[in-house]
């Protein structure tokens, strides 16, 4: 802004700054939002658990051409990642909420 500039272009600018900031502030708070940080962290499980999945039964379909056609360590080593996949899922699909009598105190949902 300079000196020469008349009251209502500074008005102009001041309301189009403002727009800019709510705009900003309406993405942080859409981009924040509990139900959208959950969505995040079940798709990010979601796509750990697909990878290892892809992991395990293709290592499973090398091992068993390996093995001769005998499938059964590899499922054993299937079963352990899957369960260590099931955690990690339901680790990451936890999420704390306020109780209603007192908010300091979080419970799991």
């Amino acid at each position: 802004m300079t000196q020469d500039q008349d009251p209502e272009q500074i008005r102009d600018d001041i309301e189009q700054t403002q727009r800019e900031l709510s705009a900003d502030v309406d993405a942080l708070t859409t981009k924040l939002s509990p139900q959208r940080v959950v969505h995040d962290r079940i798709q990010r499980a979601r796509t750990a658990v697909g990878s290892m999945k892809q992991r395990v039964t293709g290592g499973a379909a090398q091992k068993a051409s390996a093995d001769g056609g005998t499938a059964a360590p590899a499922a054993d080593a299937a079963t352990g990642t899957v369960a260590s996949a099931k955690g990690t899922v339901s680790s990451a699909t936890s999420v704390t909420r306020p109780t209603m009598d007192d908010p300091s105190r979080s419970r799991m949902i």
